[in-house]
């Protein structure tokens, strides 16, 4: 694999960057000798782990449940933040069954979804715009969706350019494709929603001095706006969608009715329309299966203290 275009590697990250390749490499290797139940419980003892010694991660978590009133205790707190680092290594486990196992989505996930929806995904021809967070199995989302048309998604390059490139080669053939964040391929968003395949966005991540500040849970969030502005410009239908876990490796995807705004023809005024209704819709979501959402996200960070730190 070439890492041409990336910045020259110190030694000691290059050689930290190959440990995790190879563990990585060699856990794949172990969930592909393991029966299922037994990779499962695995990674939830991973994620207690992980809780265990995520320490920041960890104190965002329990801060931000009790930010958001979703845990009105510090007791309730811990125990949902607990459960989310599990639900996280076990996402990674139901990703690769989902990506390996021929029929998976046929099995093990179900659909509600509004018949003006169904209809949507029914038509290779019309583009969809799909809007959700990081709550439920986000990638399992993408591949049933790609059952029914071709998804397009947005994705943030991981720092370990080994790990990146077995991550891309664990996707499945067909639909289902990943653009990197800062891609080139960016630029291609509208084309993607003429050729009539579904473009699926990430709401939920702090969007620095580029976004807008809009409520969420109360509290104002700075909020990317590439959504809502695709959806005024191209015209296209937009949904929010997520996929919760019903039990092990099994799953429901849910989606709302194609969302419509009252278009006031000013920008900003109708940009943060549809960004405030996809934020109800997302607290929705989250208040169904909060144990399902990934709280360690630092999502109301002081616009100011964005300057110069990337970390999402």
């Amino acid at each position: 694999m070439s890492t041409s275009n990336k910045p020259a590697q110190s030694p000691w990250i290059k050689a930290r960057y190959l440990v995790e390749y190879a563990g990585l490499k060699a856990a794949l290797g172990l969930l592909n000798t393991l029966p299922t139940t037994t990779s499962l419980a695995l990674a939830r003892g991973v994620g207690n782990l992980g809780y265990a010694f995520s320490g920041m991660r960890r104190r965002v978590s329990i801060e931000n449940l009790r930010r958001t009133g979703v845990a009105g205790d510090a007791a309730t707190a811990r125990h949902l933040a607990r459960a989310a680092f599990s639900h996280m290594t076990q996402l990674v486990v139901e990703t690769i069954w989902a990506r390996y196992t021929p029929g998976f989505v046929e099995k093990h996930v179900t659909l509600a979804i509004p018949a003006a929806t169904q209809a949507l995904l029914n038509d290779r021809e019309q583009g969809m715009l799909l809007a959700t967070g990081h709550i439920g199995n986000w990638e399992v989302a993408g591949l049933a969706a790609a059952r029914r048309k071709s998804v397009v998604g947005l994705m943030r390059p991981m720092s370990n350019p080994y790990v990146d490139a077995m991550v891309q080669s664990l996707l499945p053939p067909g639909g289902f494709r990943l653009v990197p964040k800062h891609s080139p391929d960016i630029g291609r968003f509208a084309q993607y929603l003429r050729e009539g395949s579904v473009l699926a966005l990430m709401i939920d991540q702090f969007a620095g001095e580029r976004g807008m500040s809009v409520p969420f849970f109360g509290q104002p969030a700075q909020t990317h706006t590439a959504v809502a502005l695709l959806h005024l410009v191209t015209r296209v239908p937009l949904v929010f969608g997520w996929c919760r876990r019903t039990g092990p490796l099994q799953f429901k995807l849910r989606a709302s009715e194609p969302i419509v705004i009252a278009r006031t023809g000013r920008k900003q005024e109708d940009v943060r329309a549809v960004l405030t209704r996809l934020n109800s819709e997302l607290e929705r979501a989250i208040g169904e299966a909060p144990e399902q959402y990934m709280w360690g996200h630092r999502r109301w960070k002081p616009v100011k203290a964005s300057v110069g730190n990337s970390e999402q």
